[in-house]
């Protein structure tokens, strides 16, 4: 307790006027102390003219002894110089041991009765009384009278209290005069307001025949001003009121403003005094065992209140003592407060948020695993290689390896000669020794500067070799091979029989990556013509050389501007009608940023057209689709995966006139989607295009076709299990008779491992005609749809791939018609770069089987030469 306060007790009795001053107005009253005179007293002039006048003044007594005093008013009407002399008796009683904050004295019991009636039904105690905080009504007490029936002459309306000490033992009256006017009307009568500091004890009566609001207190917030009052000439003049004795004493000793004497909780630790007798604890102090934590604190976390060591403790075994889990605000019997499946004490030793659920998914060392996968794997969230072996921890997850072993940085997974984190830095497989595919150990290709993530990247011979036309016209299709030097490229065609060399020359150029294409015939020798393509950096251009594909000769070169990136060259059909195909570069406009496809006459060099979309697909690729318009022009679409739309989209221009026709748009359904060209399904006469992707909803594979000439509808869907990685669509040959190539997907079974083509029917829906399987016994493979090898009307399907073990490259056939294994053949050897085709290489009707690939033996480019009723060796060619 603060003694040096001082704390009063205020008492207030008004006593009854001598008379009632019937006056038309009061022009001026005194106010003055019994110490003084009317003749020193203050002159206050009276505002209100009406007979009711009310008259208001505050009252400082600050400066009074404590004792009664008496408080005088002296008024004059209009009529007489002094009409009355009004009084007010006052008692000021000090108090010791004043808090500045408390709870005055609660009334809990009411009631209220008439003078003529006693206690009546028509006098209702309507609303209640309680306690509250500071500030707040603590004690309300609210009647409705009536006066219907009604003796006339003086009546009193009385309210009996009695607060917690029993103190208040007068009761509240009011006396009124009853008439008959009154019964009539409603007249104002009288209220007084005490204000104690800033707050107000008041008691009203606002009309007759209404609301009597008699006893209202709120509670006093500091000293300034305790003994200040508020009255009015209303409570002088033509009422009698007198209150008993009411007063304000406060007691507080934990400042929340319950006085001591009623305070349920006397140390304000949130627990009842009856609460803490119970536990043994001290009702007056928040912290009986002294260790820093209320009691009620130890209490809500089955600490001991009477245990100072307890704070000491682990209660919930997660690291943090139960100091140190309060101070941070987590569950003191709860190991995970934030329940993101982290205990406490890690969170705080890694640098994590206890009470914040969302940091178990960041990363907070950026390794690209989780804070709670970090956890369960028994890494450190704060350290991205908590082995410290040159490996994040992700990467090590992610492939297998063991973050907290760092011995695994030097080892060799996969025993290709290259160690784990070598392997890591160059980006090939650490468990793969051919990371490629193209049949090479990797740290062979390393050793030797091949590059072992690029299967056309050999260690020997860089001949590419490509199928090509009957360049001596034996009936036979030749092969060109082409081998790419610093300023030409090397020319040699083989023949389609026997490989031997037809023809060989070189085509020069002034490119940085020149790139060979196979264009159409334009000398009308039956042969295709070659393209060199590529940018010259010395001309600041890109240019197309086409070359006799039979002699080399120079036929002519087409120049484009650098005004693009991203640039590749497109071979459309012939847009002119001149019988001559057109080229183009597609790229993005530096400058304005859009998709453009700038086209130049395949004659007469000049420009065409110049195609423009706006860049919004992404994987996009030219195509040009059948005449849409009839005007005999093949159109010019763009096909991508619109980025924000998320949907594959073909976007159709007029192939003459450059303005756009259609957008073809399949839904958001699928990802990993493709275009593929199309038989004409329908019959209209137009190619139909379909998009092959993986449904995004439940994995499925699926082919959805839409028409070549209408961009409304789909008119086929084709569907297949989505059971298969590395799946890839394909189109093979016609198999039920109705002039439409069938569709197929092929792949890898996630779980067997074995390898399939599922063919469907390519003119009628979800109509399976064939499976062909393989054992699980291959990888890196390739599939095939070969000729017909056994002249019974069906094409047979090839894999090609290496076995799992021992590496050998296997061709295994499988019969068209009866879907068994029609023969295999092994190479013998190492391999990269192998591939398979066949057609008839000595005109007897029948395929045959060609296998061409680098040997690392000689580092020279094999054909092997199969016969195809047998699969049967024919030849083994080296080419140079």
């Amino acid at each position: 307790m603060n003694n040096h306060f001082k704390k009063s007790l205020l008492f207030l009795s008004l006593l009854a006027p001598l008379q009632f001053v019937n006056a038309e107005s009061l022009t001026q009253a005194q106010l003055y102390w019994d110490e003084t005179s009317s003749e020193t007293a203050d002159t206050l002039v009276i505002s209100e003219t009406k007979p009711w006048a009310v008259y208001s003044q505050t009252v400082d007594t600050s400066n009074l002894s404590t004792g009664f005093h008496t408080l005088n008013l002296a008024v004059q009407d209009s009529e007489s110089e002094l009409s009355a002399i009004y009084k007010m008796n006052i008692n000021v009683i000090p108090l010791a041991n004043y808090d500045l904050a408390g709870q005055s004295n609660v009334i809990v019991t009411t009631s209220m009765d008439r003078s003529s009636r006693g206690i009546t039904d028509s006098l209702l105690s309507v609303n209640g009384f309680g306690q509250s905080a500071d500030g707040q009504v603590w004690s309300i007490a609210t009647a409705d009278t009536k006066f219907e029936g009604a003796d006339i002459g003086q009546q009193y309306l009385s309210l009996h209290s009695s607060d917690a000490f029993d103190d208040v033992t007068e009761p509240f009256k009011l006396q009124l005069v009853v008439t008959e006017a009154l019964l009539a009307g409603s007249p104002t009568v009288s209220y007084i307001d005490v204000e104690l500091n800033t707050s107000l004890l008041q008691e009203s009566v606002r009309t007759v025949n209404g609301p009597i609001y008699i006893a209202e207190f709120t509670s006093p917030s500091s000293l300034n001003s305790l003994n200040s009052s508020q009255l009015t000439t209303a409570d002088w003049l033509g009422n009698s009121i007198t209150l008993g004795e009411s007063y304000f004493a406060f007691y507080d000793g934990d400042t929340d403003f319950i006085d001591d004497r009623f305070d349920p909780d006397l140390d304000n630790d949130g627990l009842t005094n009856d609460e803490e007798i119970a536990l043994g604890t001290d009702p007056s102090d928040s912290d009986s065992d002294d260790d820093g934590v209320s009691d009620s604190i130890e209490v809500a976390n089955n600490m001991d209140p009477l245990n100072g060591e307890d704070i000491h403790y682990d209660a919930d075994e997660d690291g943090l003592t139960n100091a140190e889990e309060l101070a941070l605000g987590t569950g003191v019997n709860n190991p995970d407060t934030d329940s993101d499946g982290i205990n406490d004490g890690l969170e705080v030793l890694y640098g994590l948020n206890p009470s914040n659920g969302n940091d178990a998914a960041l990363d907070k060392d950026g390794d690209g695993v989780s804070n709670l996968d970090e956890i369960l794997a028994g890494t450190l969230p704060n350290n991205p290689d908590s082995d410290d072996d040159g490996i994040s921890d992700g990467i090590e997850i992610a492939l297998g390896l063991d973050p907290l072993d760092s011995s695994d940085a030097l080892a060799d997974n996969d025993g290709d000669g290259i160690s784990n984190i070598d392997e890591i830095a160059l980006g090939t497989d650490i468990n793969n020794l051919d990371s490629d595919g193209d049949g090479i150990n990797d740290g062979v290709e390393l050793a030797n500067g091949s590059d072992p993530l690029d299967e056309n990247s050999f260690v020997g011979s860089q001949l590419t070799l490509i199928a090509f036309d009957d360049v001596n016209n034996d009936g036979i299709s030749d092969w060109l091979g082409y081998e790419t030097l610093e300023s030409s490229v090397a020319i040699t065609l083989f023949d389609g029989s026997s490989f031997a060399n037809i023809a060989s020359f070189e085509l020069s150029h002034s490119f940085e990556s020149p790139e060979v294409y196979q264009l159409g015939d334009r000398t009308g020798d039956g042969t295709q013509e070659l393209g060199i393509f590529g940018f010259d950096s010395g001309a600041n251009r890109y240019q197309l050389i086409i070359h006799n594909g039979e002699t080399g000769q120079t036929l002519g070169k087409w120049n484009w501007p650098a005004t693009l990136g991203e640039v590749e060259f497109v071979a459309l059909d012939d847009l002119t009608l001149d019988g001559v195909q057109e080229y183009a570069i597609t790229g993005i406009h530096l400058v304005n940023g859009a998709r453009q496809l700038v086209v130049k006459d395949g004659s007469t060099k000049g420009g065409y057209q110049t195609f423009k979309w706006p860049n919004l697909w992404a994987n996009a690729r030219i195509v040009t689709m059948s005449d849409r318009t009839g005007d005999g022009v093949p159109e010019v679409a763009l096909y991508g995966r619109h980025t924000r739309l998320d949907k594959g989209q073909l976007f159709a221009y007029d192939g003459a006139l450059n303005t756009k026709l259609d957008v073809y748009n399949w839904n958001k359904l699928w990802r990993d989607i493709e275009l593929i060209e199309m038989d004409d399904i329908d019959g209209d006469g137009t190619i139909d295009w379909g998009q092959f992707g993986v449904r995004k909803d439940d994995g499925r594979f699926q082919w959805i076709i839409k028409k070549g000439h209408d961009k409304k509808g789909v008119i086929r869907t084709f569907s297949w299990v989505g059971d298969l990685i590395d799946a890839a669509p394909i189109l093979v040959g016609d198999r039920t008779g109705d002039g439409i190539r069938d569709v197929a997907v092929t792949g890898t079974h996630v779980d067997t491992g074995k390898l399939f083509i599922r063919i469907n029917d390519g003119k009628q829906p979800n109509k399976r005609i064939a499976n062909i399987s393989w054992p699980a016994n291959w990888e890196d493979v390739q599939f095939k749809e070969l000729g017909d090898l056994n002249g019974d009307g069906f094409n047979e399907f090839g894999m090609l791939g290496f076995t799992k073990s021992g590496r050998k490259v296997q061709l295994v056939v499988k019969d068209g018609k009866l879907l068994t294994e029609y023969g295999r053949y092994t190479l013998d050897g190492a391999w990269e770069g192998i591939s398979v085709t066949s057609y008839d290489t000595n005109d007897d009707g029948i395929a045959d089987l060609i296998i061409r690939g680098v040997s690392q033996s000689n580092s020279q480019s094999v054909i092997y030469k199969l016969a195809g009723e047998d699969m049967s060796l024919i030849d083994k060619i080296t080419v140079n």
